[in-house]
Parts: C-alpha cells; structure tokens; sequence
C-alpha cells in the first residue's frame, strides 16, 4: 500500500537521500561519475528546506511502513521559458519501486491541487533522462528545448507543458 500525503520538515533528510540516490542510478549512464559522486547532502538538504519554506509544495509517496518512496514539489514558474504560472520541480521514485504507479500517484497530487486545474503546469526534463516517456505518456507536451547549467557541466532540457 502506498500512501501519497503533503510533504513536511520532518521529510526532507528522506527526500535528500531519495534524490541523491535516484540521480547516482537513474542518470549514470549520462552524467560524470564524478559529478555524480560529488553530490552533497548538506548543501541538498539546504536548498529543499529553503523551497519547503518558501515557494514549493511536496507530496510524498510512503509504503504502510512509513518508508518514503517517492516525492515531488512544484511552485510558481522559476524560469521555464515558456507561458505556465507553475512549474514540476522535481518527482523523483526510488528506482527499486519504479514502474508500480507511484510515478503516477504524485503526479495525479500535484495535478489535483486547483490552480494546477486551472493554469497547467510545465516540466524541465533533461534530454537523456531515461524517464522522460514518463511525462509523454501522462499527456506533457514537449514546446521547447533550453541548457541547464549544473556547475561544471551543461545538460539538454527538453520543455514540457500539461
């Protein structure tokens, strides 16, 4: 059973080690294994608890044994260069329980919230993310292309707007 509920402070340090992980399997085939090594809690931890206390929504995806599985954040448009008041700014499931639906239920969350129902919503996903069908196949639709810079590396995003 998995239970989808608002994300809190109490959450972050699992969502940290939840995003950090996902990125060191999901975008290894990609991405320098020396970036990838480099990514440091401390400094994620920071940077989420400042979105949680400003400008970002989270729902978390948790098995009935409380283990955090999943999550995603969205919040007013950052800088998607295109016409969307809000923005996707991460969802992210751990890559031992993809392909269970989990995907799905965090983003039905975020889709239920009513200024989503009424705006939309628009995603930046890099090009060689191997999840990216995901967003496709739940009616996103890819309207532009930008570079996001990662500090020492550049990467290819591919826009996407619902």
């Amino acid at each position: 059973m998995i239970l989808i509920r608002k994300g809190n402070q109490a959450d972050l340090p699992a969502i940290v080690q939840l995003l950090i992980r996902c990125w060191q399997i999901n975008y290894r085939e990609f991405l320098p294994g020396s970036f990838l090594g480099r990514m440091d809690f401390k400094h994620q931890l920071n940077r989420h608890t400042t979105y949680l206390n400003g400008p970002a929504v989270y729902f978390v995806a948790e098995t009935g044994n409380a283990d955090l599985v999943g999550f995603t954040s969205y919040g007013k448009n950052r800088s998607l260069p295109i016409e969307v008041a809000w923005e996707l700014y991460t969802l992210y499931v751990d890559p031992d329980h993809q392909r269970r639906g989990i995907g799905q239920l965090l983003l039905a969350a975020i889709e239920g919230e009513r200024q989503i129902q009424k705006s939309g919503i628009g995603v930046a996903v890099m090009e060689k993310n191997p999840c990216r069908s995901f967003y496709e196949q739940n009616g996103f639709r890819a309207v532009d292309r930008e570079m996001m810079d990662l500090g020492d590396l550049a990467v290819n995003n591919i826009i996407y707007q619902k």
